[in-house]
């Protein structure tokens, strides 16, 4: 079946968020005069990565993950400093950092000439909108939907009932969503009833067994895959 509404997720899928989260925490902490050590990046990296995902369960708010993620962060490195300060900091550096993966804009070109694409993310709306400005991607979309906006996560129903709400039921059929995250992307796609595209290239492991319509290794496969 050919599928002509592409729904892409953001960070990870198209956007390099490892890169732009180490860069952003350096600079943030070097401003607050805080040193540095590259081994705050695995620190931070773990504590957020286990917030977004009680984000998404529905075990946090996203103002309750700004708030806990600096202290929680600072408390596991040993530091004493304004945290609140830090998050302000750390959220003004990400939404200046637009660093696209390597295959991002020579697919979401060849795609968009053909296809209906858009952004469905869970990341804050200000971020989001500011990166795909800064990468000059924002013409290869026909809408974005940002958790933040809509009031609900992806996987949550809800997130993907009111995008089919703007694009019309009739688009579940013809609709993919393409992301990096199982448990995010993957399983809201499904409870959406709609296909799924897991890109994965780094080959991790499906140990849930989520069901995948198509698992890809570069984006670029689906240029060939759509054609």
């Amino acid at each position: 079946m050919e599928y002509d509404v592409l729904l892409f997720d953001a960070d990870d899928t198209l956007f390099d968020f490892g890169k732009a989260m180490r860069t952003s925490l350096q600079k943030s902490m070097e401003a607050m005069g805080i040193p540095f050590r590259a081994e705050y990046c695995t620190v931070y990296e773990t504590l957020n990565g286990a917030l977004w995902r009680q984000l998404e369960q529905g075990m946090l708010t996203k103002e309750e993950l700004k708030k806990r993620r600096m202290a929680e962060f600072f408390a596991e490195i040993g530091v004493t400093a304004d945290a609140g300060r830090m998050q302000e900091l750390y959220q003004q550096q990400l939404n200046g950092s637009a660093f696209l993966l390597p295959e991002a804009r020579e697919v979401l070109s060849a795609l968009s000439a053909e296809k209906s694409c858009y952004i469905v993310t869970n990341g804050f709306a200000e971020t989001q909108r500011g990166r795909l400005k800064l990468a000059g991607i924002e013409g290869f979309f026909k809408g974005l939907f940002i958790s933040e906006e809509i009031g609900a996560q992806k996987p949550n129903k809800k997130f993907f009932d009111a995008v089919f709400s703007v694009l019309g039921e009739a688009a579940r059929e013809r609709a993919m969503i393409i992301g990096d995250s199982l448990t995010s992307d993957i399983l809201g796609g499904n409870q959406a009833g709609i296909a799924t595209c897991w890109y994965n290239p780094k080959q991790k492991e499906n140990p849930q067994k989520i069901p995948v319509t198509k698992e890809i290794r570069s984006l670029t496969e689906l240029i060939a895959w759509q054609a």
